[in-house]
């Protein structure tokens, strides 16, 4: 089923004063009056590791042929962006490769297409709308704002910063070669949390520090109002922001009859982004579908899909998103069954209910939602590997066996926000016990063995715990502290890395692993930045050139200092607590 947008009445914008966002707004800049107003790439890029698009993304994607005629579309997967590098970008090839998840690469990689080509950079649920015509003018490249609503402060003055300003789902740049896009890839470190903190995002911390500095080598850059762009409705709000189902369900159907009647998005807007969820990937197909058919005059049909829509969020709010409150599963279980009886081919739902069942100890009832999941969704990495949970739990050790064989199968297509859960490790830790309780105890060490260097610090411990137990265990502690501390670096949780790390680093006297461990260390001290006093400016996390913490003397007194070389004597006082390492 086709779906796309018309233009309709403009409403009015939401006000737009968070004052700590001025550090990242650049609305009119002088410098756009002085751009070279040369032809700009009327070319559209976009990025799927596997170098295809989903059914909804393949339609809104077709939005902006419809809109842009006489456009080129570059669609690019991980092979043709390490191309890329390997090719025009050498000084880059160590850093990009070392970043430890596909994500990680692909949001590098939006960088790094329009530093090379110029165009237009669009996430896979930002719909066109209108025509974009003579908005990529010149050499300006023009970043586009979030929502305001989205903007919040951090920090203990709050005066530092803020999260969500901009967006990097959509960027446009007249011509290749951008400085400010370079400074953004020389920016990249090969860690996890580079992507990972919300409260922090390349793009965004160039930005401020091209302000501050007042640099003309950042070239002309434009901030645009998100009116035109991310135009805002309750109805794209997750249920989180929601006192009720029953509210969030009232918006939903207010969204279909203004999308019905033309009354949204507003006449001025070029494109909507719809905020798909990428793990769930169902959900917003319900969310899409049940749109299109009220608009076409199938209400009834309409509104069954978008009630299954909601009662799905409210089963993950009730579950996952209840906080301070602890999880509702009475009421996730309702919320998932009343999705599941709505959508009967909703394949999520049932995962869900299986994970219930089995955190409740019904490992039949489990066993069976898991099953309908995977016959649902037969490509659907997760759902097999809680199934082969659910069959270890029975003792179908031979059923769980081919399960998580399936799992590896299926990792390597798998898409990247998938793949960074790490379920390949999971599943070889897991394969390795389904082996050992069938007796076939060599091909279970291999198993485990694949699982200790893998890229979960969980599965590396729990690995190296059972092939210590095993006699299996051809490494140190020291060597499998530092195999989990680097896991736990690539994961962002860098104070648990700090402590592994230190922990290995006493308890060898390898002059290799001390200089592998240093190195780890390093990585982390280009993003450990203890703040600043009352009044003085904090740089950018990645220009940070030494770990900074604050050191606890005897008499309670705390000093600012830098970590040069790493001591054993420093170390002892990270692990007993007397140094207090940020970032964490």
């Amino acid at each position: 089923m086709a779906f796309s947008l018309v233009t309709a009445l403009s409403l009015c914008s939401l006000p737009e004063s968070a004052s700590t966002a001025q550090a990242f707004l650049n609305r009119d800049p002088t410098c756009a009056a002085d751009a070279a107003q040369t032809p700009s790439p009327q070319l559209l890029h976009q990025i799927h590791r596997r170098g295809e698009v989903l059914p909804h993304s393949e339609q809104l994607r077709a939005t902006w042929m419809k809109h842009n005629p006489g456009w080129s579309y570059r669609l690019w997967d991980e092979a043709a962006l390490s191309a890329l590098v390997n090719e025009s970008y050498p000084w880059f090839v160590e850093t990009f490769h070392a970043l430890p998840t596909h994500v990680q690469r692909e949001d590098a990689g939006r960088y790094l297409v329009l530093h090379a080509h110029g165009g237009i950079f669009a996430d896979a649920d930002v719909e066109a709308i209108r025509a974009f015509g003579p908005i990529l003018e010149g050499s300006v490249l023009q970043i586009f704002e979030e929502p305001s609503e989205q903007w919040e402060e951090w920090g203990p003055d709050g005066s530092l910063s803020a999260y969500h300003v901009l967006s990097d789902s959509l960027i446009s740049v007249a011509q290749p070669g951008h400085p400010l896009l370079l400074r953004v890839l020389r920016a990249i470190r090969p860690l996890g949390i580079h992507f990972a903190r919300i409260d922090y995002s390349a793009l965004q911390d160039q930005v401020h520090a091209c302000r501050e500095e007042s640099d003309s080598s950042c070239g002309c850059f434009q901030t645009v109002k998100s009116a035109d762009f991310f135009p805002s409705h309750a109805a794209l709000k997750p249920a989180m922001n929601f006192s009720s189902s029953v509210l969030q369900l009232d918006e939903a159907r207010r969204l279909a009859e203004q999308l019905k009647a033309g009354e949204w998005p507003p006449a001025t807007a070029r494109t909507v982004r719809w905020k798909l969820n990428r793990v769930d990937r169902q959900e917003g197909g319900l969310l899409l579908d049940g749109l299109a058919a009220v608009r076409e005059g199938r209400e009834a049909a309409g509104d069954t899909l978008l009630r299954a829509f909601v009662s799905s969020q409210w089963g993950r709010r009730y579950k996952y998103f209840s906080h301070p409150e602890k999880p509702d599963l009475e009421a996730a279980t309702k919320a998932y069954e009343k999705a599941m009886r709505l959508a009967p081919e909703y394949a999520w739902p049932h995962y869900e209910l299986g994970n219930l069942e089995m955190e409740k100890g019904q490992h039949g009832a489990a066993l069976q939602h898991f099953r309908q999941a995977v016959s649902l969704s037969p490509d659907e990495v997760l759902f097999h590997n809680n199934l082969g949970v659910c069959e270890m739990n029975l003792g179908k050790h031979a059923e769980a066996e081919a399960t998580f064989r399936r799992v590896l199968e299926l990792h390597g297509r798998a898409p990247h926000h998938i793949q960074s859960m790490a379920p390949a490790a999971g599943a070889h830790f897991n394969l390795g016990m389904a082996l050992n309780a069938s007796s076939r105890a060599e091909e279970a060490i291999e198993e485990l063995r694949f699982a200790l260097h893998g890229s979960s610090s969980h599965f590396t411990r729990l690995a190296g715990l059972r092939l210590r137990q095993a006699g299996a265990l051809e490494l140190s502690n020291s060597q499998v502290g530092y195999l989990v501390g680097s896991a736990l670096l690539a994961e962002g949780r860098t104070r648990e890395a700090a402590m592994t790390l230190a922990r290995a680093h006493e308890l060898t006297n390898s002059t290799d692993l001390h200089a592998r461990i240093a190195e780890r260390m390093r990585v982390l001290a280009d993003f450990w930045h203890v703040g600043a006093a009352p009044g003085e400016k904090v740089s950018s996390l990645s220009q940070a050139p030494q770990v900074q913490y604050v050191r606890t003397g005897a008499d309670g007194s705390t000093a600012r200092d830098s970590m040069g070389e790493l001591t054993p004597e420093l170390w002892a006082q990270i692990k007993e607590g007397k140094v207090t390492l940020p970032g964490a």
